[in-house]
């Protein structure tokens, strides 16, 4: 949720609304889309004041519920002004120790059709268990990220975006493939590998693994929220009706615009 930046050299402190599902979010939005936001229960406090403030200037709808003795959760991450690239050094409150009361008002909506494509971070592992096996008749393209093989969640999702550098294997096509059969169940027939400048690599099952090269950012000020920027960007060109290859683009394009501005959030209109 909001977050405050601490760059290496010279050391300054930012703080604003983030996480990754509201990163995209804001980043959905900016691109013109119409978002409603779900997730992490707020505290009654300035933080989650922020939030709401935040959002409602952005155009995207909260639906998030307040809980009375708990604090908005936070993360603190270090951001090196000299490379752009960034740490996380703390985090804190348990957010899973409550129950959504807008749960049924979720489920609902989604089943009723109202969503072409979600996002779903299982962060909230309780709701999250609940949530996929109960929408699984929507008609709505549910994506995950940074799932492990053995996930329980992989059977309920359509789409995963992992992080190359938290897979720890090579950005080649037989790596990646290999990669792809572990993931691939009846359901999960997508992946897309995101390696920052490298590029993304698309992997759909029965299909070889397409790589697509990187798009460099103008400058590097702040990688935090890239690979959300990217998601959003991937998320929207779909939901228009791109082709992959377009979509990927598009989202590479948001990843990078994004790690020229500091903070974790696009805030303005965007056309790129």
């Amino acid at each position: 949720m909001p977050r405050g930046e601490e760059p290496c050299h010279p050391l300054f402190t930012q703080e604003g609304p983030g996480g990754c599902a509201l990163n995209s979010a804001f980043a959905l939005a900016a691109l013109g889309a119409e978002i409603v936001l779900s997730g992490n229960p707020l505290g009654r406090d300035e933080r989650a004041e922020k939030i709401f403030a935040h959002a409602h200037a952005r155009g995207v709808t909260p639906q998030l519920t307040f809980v009375e003795g708990l604090r908005t959760a936070f993360c603190r991450c270090r951001v090196d002004q000299i490379t752009g690239e960034r740490d996380f050094v703390l985090s804190h409150e348990d957010i899973q120790r409550t129950e959504n009361e807008s749960f049924d008002e979720i489920v609902n909506a989604v089943n009723s059709g109202s969503y072409s494509h979600l996002f779903v971070q299982p962060y909230l592992r309780e709701q999250c268990r609940m949530l996929l096996p109960r929408i699984q008749g929507a008609r709505a393209w549910i994506l995950a990220q940074d799932l492990k093989t053995d996930s329980i969640y992989l059977p309920w999702i359509d789409a995963l975006q992992v992080s190359l550098e938290d897979l720890e294997i090579p950005f080649r096509k037989e790596a990646l493939e290999e990669l792809g059969d572990l993931y691939f169940n009846d359901r999960l027939r997508e992946l897309f590998v995101t390696a920052g400048a490298e590029g993304v690599a698309y992997l759909k099952q029965g299909e070889p693994a397409q790589i697509f090269p990187g798009h460099k950012a103008k400058e590097v000020v702040d990688t935090t929220g890239c690979g959300d920027a990217f998601r959003a960007g991937l998320m929207f060109g779909l939901a228009s009706g791109f082709e992959v290859a377009k979509a990927i683009q598009l989202g590479q394009e948001l990843g990078a615009y994004k790690a020229q501005i500091r903070g974790s959030c696009l805030a303005e209109p965007l056309k790129l």
